[in-house]
């Protein structure tokens, strides 16, 4: 601020009036002003303001920061030591000040993983029940976000169920059931999944028949037999009734089928002998394990119906009828369905496998027992965590 004094008025040379003059000169600049007292004017008197040189102030700011950084307006995204901003007449000095950005920016880390199991999975200490993208969040050592994302598939076996009711015995996959109840058969699906089906098995007995009455009849007598054992029975004559009376005029062999509850029985032959010479009658008893052959006939069920003829052999030189009162023990199946960890051992033998594995036993009455071990093996998971902590870590 200029200032002038000594007269009444005054002109300077900027073309204002006034006893003071503001200037801010960007250069050196010379200024002029003439006073006037009672009409008479002055000689004009200058004044030259000197402007120094104003160098600006130089500064830094630094500064970290997780994916971006808004500075002034402007968002960055990578890092950098360029960008500039001044402030004018912020120094000290009332120069301007310049301030250059150093930034450094840490990009969030992200990782994948993909993971298929069976109905679950853990993972971080979380269990997981579905199908899909599963994200955890974490902290780098800079402080950004970690994130973790799991593509997790779920796959849940299919549990059949199958309800049968048949006559005298049943095989499903591969193992022969004659008894009613409920079985299990486990297995891997082809996801490698543990499955478990199941079957409602209903056993209706397949009935024993007998046939009483004369077999030996001399030629035109009659004779009449009687099958019992079944609700209904079918003759090979055609008769469909309990009894029948036949006359036959040679040795003949008649058949009947008995049938209860929808079950038959296997036909029955009995041999009426028509003649002189009696045949003599024998019953051989036999007992054996899942199947047995006779007379080149081979039984797979308990039964006492079979006869077979041996041409004079008996005493009196006429023929000898033997009965096959026949006993069949099956082959008993069982089934143990285990889960361990990593191993299990089972009647000494150390399994570490899932699978299906079989150990033959010998039953109380001499035939094989069999025990199928359904094991499933779950091996023990082990996750790595990494983490950096200042000081402790929770």
């Amino acid at each position: 601020m200029l200032t002038a004094f000594g007269a009444e008025s005054y002109v300077w040379s900027t073309g204002e009036s006034g006893a003071t003059l503001t200037v801010s000169p960007s250069s050196t600049t010379t200024y002029s002003v003439t006073g006037t007292s009672n009409g008479c004017a002055s000689e004009p008197v200058t004044v030259t303001i000197i402007v120094k040189p104003c160098n600006p102030r130089q500064g830094i700011e630094t500064v970290s920061a997780c994916d971006s950084f808004v500075w002034h307006g402007e968002t960055y995204y990578a890092s950098t030591t360029v960008p500039t901003y001044t402030i004018p007449g912020s120094s000290v000095s009332g120069c301007d000040s310049i301030v250059t950005l150093h930034l450094t920016i840490y990009h969030s880390a992200i990782q994948e993983w993909s993971a298929t199991a069976c109905n679950s999975y853990s993972w971080n200490g979380y269990e997981y029940f579905t199908s899909g993208d599963h994200s955890q969040y974490f902290q780098t050592v800079q402080g950004c976000d970690s994130i973790a994302i799991l593509h997790l598939t779920i796959n849940r076996p299919q549990h059949t169920a199958l309800t049968a009711n048949e006559c005298g015995k049943f095989s499903w996959n591969g193992t022969t059931y004659t008894a009613s109840g409920d079985y299990t058969y486990t297995h891997l699906d082809a996801n490698g999944c543990t499955q478990v089906d199941t079957l409602h098995l209903t056993i209706r007995p397949i009935p024993a028949i007998t046939v009483t009455g004369n077999i030996a009849i001399h030629l035109y007598e009659s004779t009449t037999l009687t099958a019992s054992g079944a609700d209904s029975f079918v003759w090979s004559t055609g008769d469909s009734t309990a009894s029948v009376t036949l006359t036959p005029h040679a040795t003949t062999t008649y058949s009947v089928i008995g049938i209860t509850d929808g079950c038959a029985s296997d036909p029955l032959q009995t041999i009426v002998f028509v003649g002189d010479c009696i045949p003599a009658q024998g019953i051989e008893t036999i007992t054996a394990c899942n199947s047995f052959t006779w007379y080149g006939q081979t039984y797979t069920a308990s039964t006492n119906t079979p006869s077979h003829i041996l041409h004079n052999q008996a005493a009196n030189g006429c023929d000898s009828i033997v009965t096959l009162h026949l006993m069949i023990n099956p082959t008993r199946h069982t089934d143990l369905n285990v889960s361990a960890c990593n191993e299990y051992v089972w009647n000494g033998q150390t399994l570490t496998q899932t699978g299906d594995y079989n150990q033959t036993f010998t039953a109380v009455n001499g035939c094989d027992s069999i025990v199928t071990l359904h094991l499933t093996i779950n091996p023990t998971r082990h996750t790595d965590l990494n983490v950096s902590a200042c000081n402790e870590y929770v």
